[in-house]
């Protein structure tokens, strides 16, 4: 915590006090955070909200009197901008009850611990999980990086102009935190008339990678979905990475490993892009979102050494600007791009492939 920094503000909504306890265990030994309220269902997370002005929501999903999802709608409606991270259960719906709260405003989700576990080990893992998610998400609301705004700015001026080039061939996405809420953005924008294939890294778990992929699915009108190793690379077709593998394409074909973490995540960015450079050159698009960590960096950096094209979400959009600076950092980016032009940045840099083949 910077000096004269007040601590990070943190209300937990959650019906179950033996979480509400347990969360308290995880909080209170941060030096930079405090639990500063507590509800029991949504009705009071919203009263709470309104008179201890928190820096950070915990929000439960399955509650009575107001649900997670409701608190959410409602929430959104007089605040837009209060960090919310959502706690997963162990339920069958599951995956779609949490991105149901990631597309009505929440900004990414803990599981909570599972049964059988001692209470040192639930609170370990759950510190480990949720600790630095609460940081990267409250760095920007609270301005901690207020420092690097003006030289991030220097950064990335002029790399915002169009950009063409040779004729795209493979679209690859890579995302974390903040990173499904922006997909469906894209995706629903983008629609169905892509006539590359489209691969999709986001760090996500293996029950809620799933789920995703249909989600993008349906909005977009793109086929594919959820990738399986071996599956031919068709143009017009989604491949997102499933939970706990790393996806790679070679020689016309999609493969799933579970090799080894990079940047502590499965499925990962860079694996993805080291290999669609190789396998696709100056015709892959790449795009990197929102997210914690330099996950998409190098990838990038591979990217760009091949001939092909980078597009970075730009600061003020991006939930967590990790991602996406350790691109514009790197040198890798053609253009930065807020979250509301991603889709139109892609379609016209798509176009402007097939206008410079024609030419």
């Amino acid at each position: 915590m910077q000096p004269h920094q007040r601590p990070v503000r943190i209300l937990v909504c959650d019906d179950s006090v033996a979480l509400r306890n347990l969360m308290a265990r995880v909080i209170e030994p941060e030096p930079d955070m405090v639990l500063s309220a507590t509800a029991a269902n949504g009705r009071e997370a919203l009263t709470e909200i309104r008179r201890a002005r928190p820096d950070l929501l915990l929000l439960d999903l399955e509650m009575p009197v107001l649900d997670g999802i409701r608190t959410l709608q409602e929430l959104r409606k007089f605040d837009r901008h209060l960090p919310v991270i959502v706690f997963s259960g162990q339920g069958q719906d599951v995956g779609r009850a949490t991105l149901e709260a990631l597309a009505a405003g929440a900004h990414d989700y803990v599981e909570k611990p599972t049964a059988g576990r001692s209470l040192r080990e639930s609170i370990s893992g759950v510190r480990e999980e949720l600790v630095p998610r609460i940081r990267a998400l409250t760095a920007r609301t609270r301005g901690v990086r207020a420092g690097v705004t003006s030289s991030m700015t220097r950064t990335t001026s002029g790399l915002t102009r169009p950009v063409s080039g040779p004729p795209i061939t493979a679209l690859a996405i890579g995302s974390s935190t903040g990173g499904p809420q922006a997909l469906m953005q894209i995706f629903t924008e983008l629609g169905s008339d892509v006539p590359v294939p489209v691969f999709v890294a986001q760090h996500m778990r293996a029950r809620f990678t799933g789920v995703l992929a249909n989600r993008l699915c349906e909005l977009s009108g793109l086929a594919g979905g959820e990738a399986r190793d071996g599956a031919p690379v068709r143009a017009g077709q989604l491949y997102v990475a499933p939970g706990d593998r790393h996806m790679t394409v070679r020689r016309g074909r999609v493969t799933l490993d579970s090799g080894p973490p990079v940047h502590n995540c499965r499925p990962a960015v860079d694996p993805l892009f080291f290999s669609a450079a190789k396998e696709y050159g100056s015709g892959l698009l790449a795009v990197v979102l929102t997210g914690m960590g330099r996950d998409g960096g190098p990838g990038s950096v591979a990217v760009r050494g091949a001939g092909g094209t980078v597009f970075a979400q730009d600061r003020e959009s991006s939930v967590v600007y990790g991602m996406p600076r350790a691109v514009v950092e790197a040198g890798a980016a053609s253009r930065v791009v807020p979250l509301s032009g991603v889709a139109a940045a892609i379609r016209a840099r798509l176009s402007a492939g097939v206008t410079a083949a024609a030419v």
